[in-house]
C-alpha cells in the first residue's frame, strides 16, 4: 500500500463505518431526502425527493457502498482487527437486507 491508503483507512475507517451503518439503518422506514440528483423521473430537482423510487435508489446505494468499501477494507493488509471485523459485520447486515429484496420480503417502509 505505497499510496498511503492503510493510513486512510486507519484515519478514516471509523467514521466511514458508521456512516455505511446508519445507511444501512434507513432500511425498514420511510426518511426525507432533500435531494436526490437531476432526473425528474425520479422526482428530483427538488420537486418531489421522497417519492418510494427515491427511498429504493437510496437503499440501493447503501449496499453498493457497503460492498465498495468491504471489498476495499479487505485489500488493507495493515488494517486493525476492530475495522476488519467491522466490515465483516457491516457485510453480513448488507447481505442480509439483499437477501430480503431477493426473498421478496416487503416491509411498509417499501
Amino acid at each position: 500500500w505505497a499510496t498511503g491508503d492503510s493510513d486512510f483507512f486507519m484515519k478514516y475507517g471509523k467514521e466511514a463505518t458508521g456512516k455505511l451503518q446508519t445507511g444501512l439503518g434507513f432500511w425498514d422506514r420511510a426518511f426525507d431526502l432533500r435531494f436526490l440528483g437531476s432526473d425528474e423521473r425520479l422526482g428530483a430537482c427538488f420537486e418531489d425527493p421522497n417519492l418510494a423510487e427515491g427511498q429504493r435508489y437510496y437503499r440501493m446505494l447503501a449496499l453498493q457502498a457497503v460492498a465498495e468499501w468491504t471489498a476495499a477494507v479487505d485489500q488493507c493488509s495493515n488494517c486493525s482487527s476492530t475495522l476488519t471485523n467491522s466490515a465483516s459485520a457491516l457485510r453480513k447486515d448488507a447481505a442480509a437486507l439483499a437477501q430480503r429484496l431477493k426473498g421478496g420480503n416487503s416491509s411498509s417502509a417499501w
